[in-house]
């Protein structure tokens, strides 16, 4: 079995005012699925999550979310996960509120695990434990595969990853493949790519030789070997250096060198 169930809730109803504030977290994960809209906090800061809204907690993760006037709906599944690589591998953003737009197929989902457990059958835990797997794996989907547009929240806190990927490129472009940027977001490169260009406009591959255009001058100037250059600047050779260096710069390397010095 994947999942190991400790506890759960379906539609459950908290009269305000009500908060969770646990500063250590929990012991296990805790997935939070909110009907009703809620204020939790997030690295960003207080955020009014609507409807639908979900998060998935690790253990050892600050929660902390509240409401003051309306009362809370919702569901929650508290759990262990026997692989720990599981939600790695199937890309699940953990820790971050999310609106994937399934609030239905989450209630449901968990109204059935909630079914399967008070029926006792034989095999009951590895029926629960399959449709946890389901659940997360369908989730992770939907954000993945479905337009980022639609998650505010998500698209918010994804695009400050990008931005943050994005300066690291104009700083260090050899560290900053296409390939590398996207592992390093659980994202393949090409889904990696359509994202890039909806936040800025252009693809990281046109990004990426800008940022290089842009360094090149300083380290030309500084008088760096040419084959420092090639390996600050993330190129395969030399070679491929001189001809992309006279492609954005209509000069050599030399002769650029030689048009600052002073005469």
């Amino acid at each position: 079995m994947d999942f190991s169930l400790h506890y759960i809730g379906h539609r459950v109803i908290e009269n305000s005012p009500f908060t969770i504030d646990r500063p250590e977290g929990s012991f296990r994960h805790l997935f939070f699925h909110f009907i009703s809209p809620v204020i939790i906090e997030t690295p960003k800061g207080l955020i009014e999550a609507e409807p639908g809204s979900s998060i998935l907690y690790e253990p050892g993760v600050k929660q902390k979310f509240y409401v003051e006037r309306n009362r809370l709906s919702h569901d929650y599944l508290d759990f262990t996960v026997q692989d720990p690589d599981f939600f790695s591998i199937i890309r699940y953003p953990l820790n971050t509120l999310i609106n994937p737009r399934m609030s239905k197929n989450i209630s449901e989902t968990i109204e059935r695990i909630l079914l399967e457990i008070n029926s006792n059958r034989v095999g009951n835990e590895y029926m629960i434990s399959s449709m946890m797997t389901s659940l997360f794996t369908l989730l992770s989907r939907r954000i993945h595969n479905h337009s980022v547009g639609t998650n505010r929240v998500y698209q918010d806190e994804l695009k400050v990853r990008f931005e943050a990927l994005r300066l690291k490129m104009y700083h260090s472009p050899a560290e900053s493949s296409v390939k590398a940027m996207a592992k390093s977001l659980d994202f393949s490169p090409a889904h990696f790519t359509n994202l890039y260009k909806k936040f800025f406009h252009v693809t990281p591959i046109e990004d990426l030789t800008k940022a290089r255009i842009h360094l090149v001058p300083s380290l030309l100037a500084g008088n760096e070997p040419i084959d420092l250059v090639v390996r600050k600047l993330g190129l395969s050779s030399s070679e491929y250096f001189f001809r992309w260096f006279k492609q954005h710069f209509d000069m050599t390397p030399a002769e650029f060198r030689a048009s600052l010095k002073p005469r």
